[in-house]
């Protein structure tokens, strides 16, 4: 696959050297768990598990998606899981590391999906946990809207304007 470009930010397929990079990123998103009233290595456990049922999930739900780190002037700040189809592009998964959080990271892949999808004529979807309020709040901005939730998630969707 080729490199893509989300606004000013490159990616790369994820590769087998990236492991570490893609542990450690998971874990910075369970904050959730950081507080368990466990030792540390318990915790360790859990995340390594559930990093792993992710990827086994993310595998069987979209077999051809892509996997792709972002850098920001060479530096890996993020991951990207994309799934395309005629009629959606799928983010499956945006991940950026807490120290390059709330810097516009997210919204330059998000507006980067959305004049892909506007030149294809198609649809972006993706998924966000109720209690994610910051991504929620994200993506409501950039023109998704909720078009199904349940008790964990809601799933979103921005359509380009038609002319």
């Amino acid at each position: 696959m080729n490199p893509q470009r989300f606004g000013y930010l490159s990616s790369r397929p994820a590769s087998a050297a990236d492991e570490e990079f893609l542990a450690a990123l998971y874990a910075s998103t369970r904050t959730n768990l950081q507080h368990l009233p466990v030792p540390r290595e318990v915790i360790d456990a859990i995340v390594r598990h559930q990093h792993a049922l992710q990827a086994l999930g993310y595998a069987e739900a979209f077999p051809d998606a892509e996997y792709l780190v972002l850098e920001h002037d060479g530096i890996p700040i993020g991951r990207a899981v994309l799934s395309a189809t005629p009629r959606e592009l799928r983010l499956v998964d945006l991940s950026i590391v807490p120290e390059a959080r709330r810097l516009g990271h997210a919204r330059a892949v998000l507006a980067a999906l959305q004049e892909r999808a506007t030149a294809r004529g198609c649809a972006v979807a993706l998924r966000v946990r109720n209690d994610n309020d910051e991504a929620r709040a994200l993506y409501g901005s950039l023109g998704f809207m909720v078009v199904s939730s349940d008790e964990v998630a809601q799933q979103m969707r921005w359509t380009p304007a038609s002319d």
